[in-house]
């Protein structure tokens, strides 16, 4: 442990953002770092606690006081190789997670927790920075041997990414495939470039690539290879597709122009963003009132992007009653605190209304968007449920309405066309969700599997990695248990002698165009 006085000497302190004012008309990434003597102070705080509740706190169980301390110690090239062996991808998760293992930090019981994610990040950039992040996957940093085994996986999103590079990183022959035209899934077409920058997705894909991940972008499975042709030419196939069926909103006249789903207008501004204003703006929220219905993160997202587009007024509506500043008996620690909080992009100008049940949409003469019919209600905590409040009913003006109330289900129709008998076997549950058999990823189909939202549910990016991660454990095990000449290999076990007096190697670079 660095300094065991260091909670007690030292406060809490996060990287910061650039002014509002310089930040919010252009796409760019507006955080600020703290340098290397704050992260050490920051880093100080850890308590080393005897049981680390941060643990159970991170779905992907990363090892958070033994990189504090490596950080505290100044040596970021080891808090690096410790923070790698659990998480695949820090640059991403350094900025957009957020954060459930500050939520258990034993410091946060009574005072501000740690700031684990600030720490993160700055050993993401170090690691960056120094081109540590470039290294070859694997704890004796020599080449892997490849088993002769091949894994296809649908999907290029944090799950799907997890899953190819810990398959790869260990002798499988890994291609991901990407029905949009760019990689990254939701992680490339979901996240505003001002939130996390698509080089950086760019730069971990062409990272799994140079050490023999295969992408192929624009490839339908289903459409463009059907998914029997997959199995028949893999070991294994893993489904990675996310949950992309939005939540809708069948109100009076939702079938109006200008009432749209927010990943509709989110991937929109991002392709716009890629092609340098090549591709065309069909839906725009420039000098219009613009509402955005649902609180969660990708309702944030749509705050900052109708900023940028130079919206007139952007307002953001929640059903739910307004989160407490601080926990209560319906979250105790270790839970996750859900308070109120303020996100970047609330931040730069955006009305909250809380209580608020959407009754309709009211048309104009050209049948498009004039504003919302709307009521207020009150909530009865112990049941769960609302009543509107008698003659509260009243009128929101409005030019463009963004839908970002979550997702329900899985896309799977695609899936199953050209594959005679699978559609039967590749089921949803209730939640919309992909069965699979307990604690194995594996669906109802021999040979395939699933990971990520698909499987889970909308959630963090941290689960989605955890998914993958522990979906490719589960596809070794199936493989080795089949194929039982070849040795299994356990995918999270770390040779820390090796990883720390790992040195730089070279490998075979092949041109990739993202």
């Amino acid at each position: 442990m660095g300094k065991p006085s260091g909670f007690l000497e030292y406060q809490r302190k996060t990287y910061s953002y650039k002014p509002v004012a310089k930040r919010k008309h252009n796409f760019d990434e507006f955080i600020v770092g703290l340098g290397e003597k704050e992260n050490a102070k920051q880093a100080a705080r850890c308590m080393d606690c005897g049981t680390p509740f941060c643990h159970i706190g991170c779905p992907l169980g990363n090892i958070i006081p033994d990189f504090n301390h490596q950080v505290y110690l100044g040596n970021y090239q080891k808090a690096y190789q410790i923070l790698k062996s659990t998480n695949n991808f820090p640059n991403f998760t350094g900025r957009i997670c957020p954060a459930p293992c500050e939520s258990s930090c034993v410091l946060a019981i009574n005072k501000p927790a740690v700031s684990i994610k600030n720490i993160e990040y700055a050993i993401s950039e170090e690691a960056r920075k120094h081109g540590w992040d470039q290294d070859w996957p694997t704890a004796t940093g020599k080449k892997v041997q490849r088993n002769g085994k091949h894994v296809a996986i649908v999907g290029s999103g944090p799950a799907g990414l997890a899953a190819a590079d810990q398959l790869n990183s260990i002798g499988y022959s890994v291609t991901v495939y990407e029905k949009s035209k760019r990689l990254g899934g939701l992680l490339t077409y979901g996240i505003p470039n001002f939130k996390l920058e698509k080089k950086l997705v760019f730069h971990e894909i062409k990272r799994m690539q140079k050490q023999g991940v295969r992408f192929l972008a624009g490839m339908a499975v289903g459409k463009d290879i059907s998914l029997s042709m997959l199995r028949q030419k893999n070991d294994a196939v893993i489904l990675a597709i996310g949950a992309t069926i939005a939540r809708d909103l069948p109100i009076e006249n939702r079938d109006i122009k200008h009432i749209h789903f927010a990943m509709d207008f989110l991937t929109q501004s991002t392709e716009e963003y890629l092609s340098k204003g090549k591709q065309p703006r069909k839906i725009s929220a420039e000098n219009k009132h613009v509402i955005v219905l649902g609180g969660g993160d990708t309702g944030s997202d749509c705050i900052g992007t109708a900023i940028r587009q130079k919206a007139k007024s952007v307002t953001q509506i929640e059903i739910m009653p307004q989160a407490p500043h601080e926990r209560d008996h319906s979250m105790p620690w270790p839970l996750f605190d859900h308070i109120f909080r303020v996100s970047s992009s609330q931040a730069e100008g955006c009305k909250r209304e809380f209580s608020i049940l959407t009754k309709g949409f009211l048309a104009d003469k050209q049948q498009a968007l004039r504003g919302i019919r709307y009521s207020k209600v009150t909530w009865d905590a112990k049941k769960k449920s609302f009543q509107e409040q008698s003659s509260s009913e009243n009128i929101m003006p409005a030019g463009l309405v963004l839908l970002a109330m979550g997702f329900t289900k899985a896309d799977t129709n695609m899936l199953t066309q050209n594959s005679p008998g699978l559609g039967k076997k590749l089921i949803l549950n209730n939640k919309g969700q992909i069965v699979t058999k307990a604690d194995t990823y594996h669906t109802l189909i021999p040979k395939v599997f699933s990971a990520g939202d698909a499987r889970r549910g909308q959630s963090l990016i941290v689960w989605a990695i955890s998914e993958g991660r522990e979906c490719a454990r589960s596809v070794d095990a199936y493989i080795m248990k089949k194929h039982s000449t070849l040795k299994a290999k356990d995918l999270f076990q770390s040779d820390w002698q090796a990883i720390a007096n790992k040195s730089q190697h070279e490998h075979e670079h092949e041109h990739f165009q993202l």
